[in-house]
């Protein structure tokens, strides 16, 4: 009764179910039928308001279907592309691990297989049949086909060595012809000297050759006596002899022989003096360690120290070496020394550096000391 109550009310709004409010309009009154004519004014409305109820319901669950299909679609997308993205993630990366176990397990293959094919070749070459085919292989193929590489290659690697070392080259060559210039140089002089002489010795006249060439000439004689001079009076005994063998050279000039002379005098006067100074060793020597000192030592002064400390009975038994020193040393000193030793112990006082007067005395007498 409270329902029909309800439907009496005219704007009254019912509740279906699910909560969703329903407005019901005002339903207009609409002319009886002969069919309705005997049902009751409550059954009519009762009748109209299970209808708009079906309608109402029917649009509600149409709406309701409407956004159940369009949220099940947006979920059916989103789980179909979630499942697309991983689906084809998860069959590349199994295509990936498949291509990756595949290609470890044809590396393990082939490693096998390498080292299955080396050991049958290290097999087969331990054999002497093939070690020797193998080596005239090799030796036809560098023969034939390599040598003309290596060939090439030095070719080229030399040609590359000659074009970046060209600076170098050139500097080098040009070093040499300096140095060869250079050493050509005495030659150049020569040659040019030569012929300066040959055009000179030409132009000139006959008699002013034979007034030159002379002259010249005693100016070299000049110098070399002069060079003789001085090495004599500084004490050299083979320059002293040279000087006396000049005042006897027949060859020589007047002028030269004079020259001679005077210097000879001159140095036996340095020598002939009243006071002669004796050399002498600080350790004590022996006569045969001064024996042998006067015959090896290259020092002139041990020579004539050797001469003065001789004993005289030592001296006596080797007058043939104090007669050679005294005549033949190098040093004018030490045929002094020898000179002195030698009148000493023979008696005479022939003069010192007269080797003249003392041959002929050593050649009458020898025979008396040398027994």
């Amino acid at each position: 009764m409270a329902k029909l109550s309800r439907l009496n009310n005219p704007g009254l709004q019912p509740v279906p179910s699910g909560g969703i409010i329903l407005a019901v309009n005002e339903i207009p009154a609409k002319p009886e039928s002969p069919a309705q004519s005997g049902v009751s004014f409550e059954l009519r409305s009762m009748m109209e308001f299970v209808r708009s109820e079906n309608e109402a319901h029917r649009k509600y669950f149409s709406h309701l279907y409407k956004l159940t299909a369009g949220a099940l679609m947006a979920i059916f997308i989103v789980i179909a592309g979630a499942a697309t993205f991983f689906g084809f993630r998860t069959v590349d990366e199994a295509r990936n691990a498949a291509r990756q176990e595949a290609s470890e397990a044809t590396q393990k293959e082939v490693e096998r297989m390498r080292s299955e094919v080396r050991g049958r070749i290290d097999a087969e070459f331990k054999t002497d049949a093939i070690r020797k085919t193998v080596q005239e292989v090799a030796r036809e193929q560098t023969q034939t086909a390599i040598m003309p590489i290596i060939t090439k290659e030095v070719n080229t690697q030399v040609r590359r060595g000659v074009e970046s070392e060209q600076g170098t080259i050139k500097s080098a060559m040009l070093t040499e012809t300096h140095k060869a210039v250079d050493n050509l140089k005495p030659g150049i002089d020569k040659i040019i000297s030569a012929r300066v002489t040959e055009q000179v010795d030409s132009a000139v006249t006959n008699k002013v050759r034979t007034e030159v060439d002379p002259a010249i000439d005693q100016l070299k004689r000049n110098a070399d006596i002069s060079s003789l001079f001085i090495k004599a009076q500084s004490g050299d005994g083979h320059a002293f002899d040279q000087v006396i063998q000049l005042t006897h050279d027949g060859a020589a000039s007047q002028e030269d022989r004079n020259m001679a002379e005077r210097m000879v005098r001159t140095v036996l006067q340095s020598h002939e003096g009243t006071i002669y100074t004796s050399r002498s060793f600080i350790a004590p020597q022996t006569d045969a360690s001064l024996l042998e000192i006067l015959q090896n030592s290259p020092n002139p002064d041990e020579r004539k120290a050797a001469l003065d400390s001789l004993s005289t009975g030592a001296a006596t038994k080797n007058l043939d070496l104090i007669f050679k020193v005294m005549t033949t040393d190098s040093d004018l000193n030490v045929r002094e020394a020898g000179f002195q030793l030698f009148n000493k112990v023979t008696g005479q006082k022939i003069t010192i550096l007269d080797n003249y007067s003392a041959m002929v005395w050593w050649q009458e007498h020898r025979k008396d000391y040398i027994k």
